[in-house]
């Protein structure tokens, strides 16, 4: 500096020319700050359990062994729970997430029903809301599905973390949510083949047991109505679907005045169990009806097809045969949809093993119902009559083919010649008691759409079933109905059978007095028809009713008569049965040696004509003849002839009551040794009968009275002609 002497402190700025302020600093230096990123909340997305939770206890199991199979480390676990809408799929989730505490990274949640648009799903909008909930910044989420998908698997390795994926439909939907570890529970209303094979493990929830649904009720109520017997027919009414349990639970909460026994006679009409079972929505909107609708909406048109049909059909259980006799097509894929869809099940084979067995199936109960209301929106009035029509038909046939299979020679009035579609008799009567309610069902929608002709018809040919399997109730129903049929044909000689195979199913209740009072009805229009056998049956019925009021002499009487309407009418096999009858009469009355002349000749005839079925009936008494003329040997030599026969035809009954004669007549003999070859015969027998104690004669046990004492029945090939 100019004027100044000494040191000083120069400052210079170099570089060129310099543009704007020039500051200066003793001393610059540079400090990094780092600011804590905001800390990452563990997402907790799967919906809260409600109260009223019940049962499912292997399906918890089932989800359980996520929590041991999820290491860390390890691919994601993934299970696949299938069922029906509304039967708790999502609730059995939200309940098990609940008690989970080994997933610490968190449980995401998607609803594909919510970002379901035409069919497709929005996965890549599902992954852009799980990879906020895991921190990422929606500046750093890729735009395309994949880029997300990658992102998400980057993110989510070697985390505990729970996936939940509600709604899926497809496996496509459903891989790009699949964590790279952990554990991912899938919801669907059908299986998803694809995921099983990618390794997922398949559980499939079914509805609730009606023990489990009164549980849920009694969880809810808290008055007296908790406790009320009639919860389990309410929960057997809402099908185990907790959806309609929970509707029926709300109904009562919120009328406090309504009983139970009202609810049930409510629920009881079919016509209005949707609409009560529907309540109010949910806060989701959901009801029954929309479950179903969903249901329905979501199967291939062909199933959609088969299940409007299964809406006019009467019955409940049903066969691709039948459907194909209604004009369905393409018959096994609508089953495949129906079966994968939830809607339908298998109910088994009606003779498994035989060349004639067929696969069954029945819709869920509420599946049935919603299917009327659908066939009644969709299908128009003509084709619903069509296709009551047909399934009608489909029973006047089987029917009738079953009959001829079981008895071959019979009198009958129908003149109906169907195909042979059974292979034998077992076959026959195993396909009857496998239709037996799906028969009473048609009967009743057949006789109220006035379609007479094929009930009396069907009834006609029930006679060796029920006559057999002794269903007393399902017997007495159907026949009132064919009865008031016949009459509104003008069938008169069908009234007159009818009332005589009713009066029988009266007999065997121990209801003699109505048995009377039908065949009165039946004797009173004998004379406007020109049948000789009919009036033989009448008299082989009356006859019966005398030996089950202890008359014999009058029994006597009247099977002779019935004997010589069938000589006149030259119906060999109403002869054979009628002696046979006439033989256990004149036995009764203590006419042991008569009754020994008419059964020999009797069963000459049968040998005869090859009526085998009658050779084990009648020998069976000619056994207990000769016990009675003191002929011990010639007895059982008879009863075993008989006991031969009836194994060989799969007489049941009959052989049960030759090895009990033969029993009796054991202990009869002088002869220890002779007793004691006896019955080791009677064990070789027994060998024959599979099961003494089967259902047959569970079913033979109900209603049987003193009138047994007379052959009323047991097999058929005898009695009622």
């Amino acid at each position: 500096m100019e004027g100044h002497e000494g040191a000083g402190t120069h400052n210079s700025v170099t570089g060129g020319h310099i543009h704007g302020h020039v500051f200066q600093a003793a001393s610059i230096s540079i400090d990094t700050l780092t600011v804590e990123r905001r800390r990452r909340l563990r997402p907790r997305q799967v919906p809260l359990p409600t109260r009223g939770f019940v049962n499912r206890l292997g399906e918890l199991r089932e989800l359980g062994k996520l929590s041991v199979e999820s290491d860390v480390g390890e691919p994601a676990r993934v299970v696949v729970l299938s069922g029906l809408g509304g039967v708790g799929k999502s609730q059995l989730v939200s309940q098990w997430a609940a008690r989970q505490s080994c997933f610490t990274d968190g449980q995401l949640y998607a609803d594909l029903a919510d970002v379901r648009r035409d069919g497709g799903v929005d996965v890549a909008a599902v992954l852009e809301t799980w990879l906020r909930a895991l921190g990422e910044d929606k500046s750093e989420i890729g735009s395309s599905l994949a880029e997300r998908a990658a992102a998400f698997r980057t993110l989510t390795a070697g985390l505990r973390l729970l996936v939940v994926v509600d709604n899926a439909q497809q496996a496509a939907e459903v891989r790009p949510l699949i964590p790279a570890a952990g554990a991912a529970v899938v919801t669907s209303r059908r299986p998803i083949p694809g995921l099983t094979m990618d390794g997922a493990r398949p559980v499939p929830v079914g509805p609730l047991t009606a023990e489990a649904g009164v549980e849920l009720f009694r969880g809810c109520l808290d008055d007296e109505r908790g406790t009320h017997p009639a919860l389990a027919e309410l929960a057997r009414l809402c099908a185990g679907l907790p959806l309609a349990l929970r509707a029926v639970g709300t109904r009562l909460l919120e009328r406090p005045q309504q009983n139970v026994p009202d609810l049930l006679a409510e629920l009881v009409d079919e016509q209005r169990r949707l609409e009560i079972l529907d309540g109010e929505p949910d806060g989701e909107g959901a009801t029954m009806s929309a479950a179903l609708d969903s249901a329905y909406d979501g199967l291939p048109e062909h199933s959609r097809a088969a299940l409007r049909m299964l809406g006019v059909f009467p019955g409940v259980t049903f066969t691709p045969e039948l459907l194909e006799r209604a004009g369905l097509s393409g018959t096994d894929g609508a089953l495949a949809g129906l079966l994968t869809g939830q809607l339908a099940v298998r109910a088994g084979a009606f003779a498994a093993g035989s060349e004639s067995a067929q696969a069954r199936y029945r819709l869920h109960d509420l599946v049935r119902l919603h299917a009327r209301r659908r066939a009644v929106g969709e299908v128009a009035s003509g084709e619903r009559e069509r296709l009551l029509g047909e399934f009608v038909d489909f029973y006047v046939d089987r029917t009738a083919a079953a009959d001829r299979a079981v008895l071959h020679r019979r009198y009958r009035i129908s003149d109906l010649s169907p195909r042979a579609h059974f292979a034998d008799s077992a076959t026959a009567l195993d396909w009857l008691h496998a239709e037996r309610a799906n028969i009473l069902d048609v009967l009743s929608a057949a006789h109220e759409a006035g379609l007479h002709d094929p009930v009396w018809r069907i009834c006609e040919s029930l006679w060796a079933f029920y006559h057999t399997r002794k269903h007393m109730a399902d017997w007495i129903a159907s026949h009132r109905l064919g009865i008031e049929s016949a009459q509104w044909e003008g069938r008169t000689t069908a009234e007159i059978r009818l009332r005589n195979q009713l009066a029988r199913a009266y007999m065997e209740t121990g209801d003699h007095d109505r048995a009377e009072e039908e065949l009165g009805r039946a004797a009173e229009l004998l004379g406007f028809v020109d049948e000789p056998v009919l009036s033989g049956v009448i008299w082989e019925t009356e006859a019966l009713l005398r030996l089950a009021h202890g008359q014999p002499g009058e029994a006597v009487e009247l099977f002779t008569a019935a004997r010589e309407a069938n000589e006149r009418a030259k119906d060999a096999h109403g002869v054979i049965v009628q002696s046979y009858q006439l033989g256990q009469a004149l036995l009764r009355a203590g006419r042991a040696q008569e009754a020994e002349t008419v059964l020999t000749e009797a069963l000459a005839g049968a040998v005869r004509t090859s009526d085998d079925p009658m050779r084990s009936r009648i020998g069976i008494v000619q056994g207990q003849v000769q016990r009675a003329l003191g002929n011990v040997e010639e007895a059982a030599r008879q009863t075993v002839n008989a006991a031969h026969w009836a194994a060989r035809l799969g007489q049941r009954a009959k052989l049960k009551q030759a090895l009990t004669s033969l029993g009796e007549l054991a202990g009869d003999v002088a002869d220890q040794d002779l007793a004691a070859g006896w019955r080791r015969r009677i064990a070789e027998l027994r060998q024959d009968l599979d099961a003494v104690d089967d259902e047959a004669d569970e079913d033979r046990a109900d209603g049987r009275d003193g009138a047994s004492a007379a052959d009323t029945g047991g097999e058929p090939g005898g009695g009622q002609r």
